[in-house]
């Protein structure tokens, strides 16, 4: 059961479970989510550990600099090729609870892809992470008194949930403004058991609606709900 002062307490069903893994809008599944904010650091080639060997090198770690000149590719690694311009960053990151929110575009037809990199043409999905809301020691978490504002729809960027997959009561925030592509293949996502319904889609929509144009509609079922909702103090 939903608490009272949230949105989907008014939702007759919110979450249905879903055995088929299919890679639809509203599906729950877990990915590989970047933290942002982090300063980014650079991997700068430094060279191969012996001169034959492709598969081993030696890289320092530095800050990255937006626009830092790349320094000459000298005896390249092979499994990690880089052309002029690019960069190796290492980044942190976390295996996390995400919801599709796009499924993408349909597949670009093959003679129209013929010369071009996969990686320019393939179809993604658009994805949006779950963050816990517990402080226990493990986690940052987020501040009750926050959590309760969320909870009443009152950003547009954050959207209070429990997820069906069990853990903390206190729930999760989705985040969507952390929307972020991955490949359009089973291998780049766990699908989950769990789906949002077409009631619950549409809340969503409206929500991301919100965040994107900086106008919530007033005559939409999500306004008429968070109107409804008691002020968090």
């Amino acid at each position: 059961m939903y608490p009272d002062d949230s949105i989907q307490r008014y939702i007759d069903c919110w979450w249905v479970r879903d055995e088929i893994p299919d890679l639809q809008r509203g599906r729950l599944v877990k990915a590989f989510v970047l933290f942002i904010g982090l300063e980014l650091r650079r991997l700068v080639w430094q060279g191969r550990t012996e001169a034959r060997m492709h598969g081993r090198g030696l890289f320092k770690v530095e800050p990255f600099v937006m626009g830092a000149p790349h320094p000459p590719a000298e005896l390249p690694v092979a499994a990690m090729p880089r052309a002029a311009n690019e960069d190796f960053l290492a980044i942190r990151g976390k295996y996390r609870p995400a919801l599709i929110v796009s499924a993408g575009g349909p597949t670009v037809p093959d003679e129209l892809r013929r010369g071009t990199p996969r990686r320019h043409t393939g179809p993604t999905l658009l994805l949006a992470p779950y963050f816990g809301v517990a402080q226990d020691g493990t986690r940052a978490g987020f501040r009750p008194e926050f959590v309760d504002r969320v909870r009443r729809g009152e950003y547009p960027h954050f959207c209070w949930d429990t997820l069906p997959i069990g853990g903390a009561e206190e729930g999760s925030l989705l985040r969507l403004d952390y929307l972020f592509p991955v490949p359009k293949e089973l291998s780049a996502v766990t699908v989950l058991p769990h789906r949002l319904t077409p009631e619950a889609l549409a809340i969503l929509d409206d929500w991301l609606a919100w965040l994107l144009t900086g106008t919530l509609d007033g005559r939409t079922d999500f306004a008429f709900l968070r109107q409804g909702l008691p002020i968090a103090p």
